[in-house]
């Protein structure tokens, strides 16, 4: 599979979406009794809400940090990307100075490697959003990071819907 998120990743990515549309999303389950899902939303389009999620792209090679943006800014309107680095560290710098939603780090990152950079960020904001990305044959070290913090792991070959659904899932 290309996307692999950790935990009720359609419950939240349905209250992220609610939200986006001025919504809420109520959830109430009682054991042996069944789940009540309940949205309530707008009816009219000019009550939109204005929030994005801001993302910082973090990756070693300036294709792979084009071919992200390119994405994101093709796809989803919700999702603003905040700023591109090729560092580790300077992702730890631009992560305190742009003070993004989310981090999207790829694990080729050097300075130190994406996975010492998955603690950094945990280290630095222990509520920290980082969705790393990797190849198809890394996926062991994704999930490495995923037990180092991070929120989720995506293969660098998904499509810009399934990044832009990971990271508001993530967010």
């Amino acid at each position: 599979a290309a996307l692999a998120l950790i935990g009720s990743i359609g419950l939240r990515g349905m209250r992220e979406r609610a939200r986006l549309i001025g919504g809420t999303l109520e959830v109430e389950s009682v054991a042996g009794w069944g789940t009540r899902v309940r949205v309530s939303a707008p009816l009219d389009g000019a009550a939109v809400a204005s929030t994005q999620v801001r993302v910082l792209v973090a990756a070693p090679h300036p294709i792979t940090r084009a071919g992200v943006v390119r994405l994101l800014a093709a796809g989803e309107p919700a999702l603003q990307v905040a700023g591109e680095v090729d560092s580790v560290a300077a992702a730890l710098d631009a992560y305190r100075l742009l003070a993004p939603d989310i981090v999207v780090a790829h694990l080729d990152l050097a300075d130190p490697d994406g996975l010492a950079g998955v603690r950094a960020f945990r280290g630095l904001d222990p509520a920290a959003v980082v969705l790393v990305l990797c190849g198809r044959r890394d996926q062991e070290r994704a999930a490495a990071a995923v037990r180092a913090g991070a929120s989720g792991w995506l293969v660098d070959d998904a499509t810009g819907t399934e990044l832009a659904r990971a990271l508001l899932a993530a967010a």
